[in-house]
C-alpha cells in the first residue's frame, strides 16, 4: 500500500491538532486545579510549580512525536526538507527577540 505524500502530511497535521487539543485541555485542567485548590496552591507553591514544570515537559514531549514523524515523512523530498530547515533557521534566529 503506497500512501501519497499529501496524505502523510495530512496525518502529521492531524497529529499536531490532536496534540494541541490535548495540551489545551491539560493546561485548562491545571488552571482549574489552581482555582479549586487555591489554599493548597499558596501553601505548597513549590510543589505546584514542580507540577507545572512536569506538565510543560510532558507537552514538549507530546510535540516531539509528530515532529519526529514529520521529519521521517519529508526526508525523501528535498524541497520540503529545505523549506523545513529554512523555517527552523528563521525560528532559531528570532529566538533572541523573545528575551525582551
Amino acid at each position: 500500500m503506497n500512501v501519497s505524500l499529501r496524505a502523510k502530511l495530512g496525518w502529521v497535521a492531524a497529529a499536531y491538532g490532536v496534540v494541541l487539543v490535548v495540551s489545551v485541555f491539560l493546561v485548562v485542567w491545571r488552571y482549574l486545579q489552581y482555582r479549586w485548590h487555591a489554599q493548597d496552591a499558596n501553601l505548597y507553591s513549590g510543589m505546584w510549580a514542580g507540577g507545572d514544570m512536569i506538565l510543560g515537559v510532558f507537552i514538549f514531549c507530546l510535540l516531539l512525536v509528530p515532529t519526529f514523524v514529520l521529519v521521517l515523512v519529508i526526508r525523501d523530498s528535498e524541497p520540503l526538507y529545505t523549506r523545513y530547515a529554512k523555517i527552523l533557521l528563521g525560528l532559531s534566529l528570532s529566538a533572541p527577540l523573545s528575551l525582551d
